[in-house]
């Protein structure tokens, strides 16, 4: 006890002595009012007080809630009845939890807040009632619960206020940007390489609706070839979603192709040919999963209806960046 008085200082303790002779004359004097019920009464007329709740954990200190309660309620007077006991947990903000499972010559008194937070915990040492008062005085002069209060007050406010993990990955708007080369088993047409852009919009939780633009060229003189390719699709997974390391999406739209081809007599080229067609796209992509600019990479099959059909895969290589 002259430890903790030395950190309080001989003032504080000094008070706690004359209150401490006020509980034993109000024990032998039924009209005097219990110093529990005094401290309730001034922190009604000086406003609200850090509302503590009494845990006990083990049966050695079962018995001793009263005398505890008794020895936090003046000692939080005090200390000018900056706090108070509550009658019920649900309306406290504060614990006190005094742990007798230990050896039987040493309790522990752990702090927290309500929510959990642990404030302090310390051994207490002695005979039980110096135990409890010396619980009872690192409760009253305890500093800390009221930056506990503020920190689990502010967390509480940013958990209701701020998305979660998962709704900072659900990314509504994905633009996504690499480099393709495609190739088929056409012989007249050549190896093609280009850029290729897509956007993503979130349709619901999984799906996205994209628009997408590829531009390949290849070949030279009399095989030179251009195309160019644009339509919507739907697409799940990445490059869109950031949690997710592989995705697959489906496209279909127009083509337009420009190839082109030698004169059978004196070989001259003659202008270019441009046709239309439609086709069809299937991709399998997988991804770095991370929030932010991220690498993926896909291989594609499609269909395309020029002239005769003809099958075409492409690989590809980039980046994708949400916007919001």
């Amino acid at each position: 006890m002259s430890a903790i008085c030395q950190g309080l200082g001989a003032a504080v303790c000094a008070l706690v002595g004359t209150l401490l002779t006020a509980r034993a004359a109000s024990a032998a004097d039924p009209e005097v009012e219990p110093p529990a019920t005094q401290l309730n009464v001034r922190l009604e007329k000086n406003g609200p007080a850090a509302q503590w709740y009494v845990e006990l954990v083990g049966s050695a200190c079962q018995s001793q809630r009263t005398a505890f309660e008794r020895e936090i309620a003046l000692a939080c007077e005090a200390v000018g009845g900056t706090c108070r006991l509550s009658p019920s947990a649900k309306e406290a903000e504060l614990r006190a939890i005094l742990d007798c499972t230990g050896p039987s010559d040493a309790w522990t008194l752990e702090t927290r807040t309500i929510e959990g937070t642990v404030i302090e915990k310390i051994e207490l040492a002695g005979a039980p009632a110096d135990r409890l008062r010396e619980g009872a005085v690192e409760v009253a002069r305890d500093a800390a619960p009221e930056r506990a209060l503020a920190v689990e007050t502010l967390r509480s406010t940013i958990g209701s206020d701020t998305p979660s993990a998962g709704d900072k990955t659900a990314e509504k708007l994905t633009l996504v940007l690499g480099g393709r080369a495609s190739t088929t088993n056409e012989g007249t047409i050549p190896l093609t390489g280009g850029a290729h852009f897509l956007a993503g919009l979130a349709l619901g939780k999984m799906v996205r609706g994209t628009v997408g633009v590829a531009g390949e060229a290849g070949g030279s003189e009399a095989r030179a070839r251009r195309t160019f390719r644009t339509g919507p699709g739907l697409g799940i997974g990445a490059p869109f979603d950031a949690t997710s390391p592989v995705g697959l999406a489906g496209e279909v739209g127009v083509a337009a192709a420009s190839q082109y081809a030698a004169t059978s007599g004196n070989g001259e080229m003659r202008a270019a040919t441009t046709r239309f067609a439609g086709y069809g796209q299937a991709t399998f992509t997988v991804q770095w999963p991370r929030v932010g600019l991220r690498p993926y990479a896909s291989l594609s099959a499609a269909f395309m209806s020029e002239g005769d059909a003809r099958l075409y895969a492409s690989g590809e290589a980039g980046l994708a960046l949400a916007l919001f």
